[in-house]
């Protein structure tokens, strides 16, 4: 025999889980591009200049990717692939999948146009940048295809992570 438990008690359980691990974020950049073409490709990155040396130090940050795209794109997920190159051709990869459907419904809300959908997800949930100027190079990264199409735009936000500081005992 199962017992119903109430909204309530599972609401405060799961604040304690998520609570301690919350993060203070803080924008440190942003950009965004109209993709020409509506054509993402695996070997013509979509490419932006990204300015970080205001920043005191390595930094633990996240990137955001909001996307205007065109549910005909006929996927479920978005594969892409991020490239951070700074001024010294130091290059810091990383593999990202944005998801597009979920439970069979595309995710996001309609444009004005009602044909295009907004999507705003986590594409990088940490990285580790130093203060520097950075080519940030974004490229398509389906293995059965070299293009990927129905892309609007692409708009990117860095956010720095800043973990809250824990009080020691003096003991």
């Amino acid at each position: 025999m199962y017992r119903k438990i109430g909204f309530f008690p599972i609401a405060a359980l799961s604040l304690l889980i998520v609570l301690p691990a919350c993060q203070e974020a803080v924008p440190v950049w942003s950009a965004e591009k109209q993709i020409e073409n509506l054509v993402l490709k695996f070997n013509q990155p979509l490419e932006y200049r990204v300015d970080l040396t205001r920043l005191k130090d390595t930094v633990n940050t996240r990137m955001e990717m909001e996307l205007i795209y065109d549910p005909g794109i006929g996927r479920s997920d978005l594969p892409l692939f991020v490239v951070f190159e700074d001024d010294s051709h130091n290059i810091v990869e990383y593999p990202s999948i944005i998801h597009l459907k979920e439970n069979n419904a595309w995710m996001g809300e309609p444009q004005p146009n009602e044909v295009d959908m907004a999507l705003t997800q986590v594409a990088i949930p940490e990285m580790k940048l130093l203060p520097r100027k950075y080519v940030l190079k974004i490229y398509a990264n389906d293995q059965d295809s070299t293009q990927i199409y129905g892309v609007i735009r692409m708009g990117i936000r860095i956010f720095e992570n800043k973990e809250e500081k824990k009080e020691e005992n003096p003991s």
